[in-house]
C-alpha cells in the first residue's frame, strides 16, 4: 500500500477505511465490500492497514479519522 495515495483519497473513504478497521479490524474488508462504491482499492488499504502493529495502527488511524472529519467540516462550511 502506498500511503500516499490513500491519503490523496476523498476525506470519506479515507473516513470510511478507518472507521472499519477500528471496529472492525480483521473484518474490515468484509464491511468495505457493502460499504464502498471503489470496493477494491479500499479493501487493499484496510488489509494492508489491519496487518500493521496495533499500536501504531490505532496512532495511524486516530490520525487519519480526525484529518478526514476536519475536511469533512471543511467541505461542509
Amino acid at each position: 500500500m502506498n500511503l500516499r495515495e490513500f491519503l490523496k483519497l476523498p476525506a470519506r473513504e479515507r473516513g470510511l477505511v478507518a472507521i472499519a478497521v477500528l471496529l472492525d479490524g480483521i473484518d474490515a474488508t468484509i464491511y468495505l465490500d457493502s460499504a464502498a462504491d471503489n470496493q477494491a482499492s479500499l479493501k487493499e488499504y484496510a488489509a494492508h492497514l489491519i496487518g500493521l502493529n496495533s499500536e501504531l495502527r490505532t496512532a495511524l488511524l486516530g490520525s487519519i479519522l480526525r484529518s478526514a472529519l476536519e475536511d469533512l467540516k471543511l467541505v461542509a462550511n
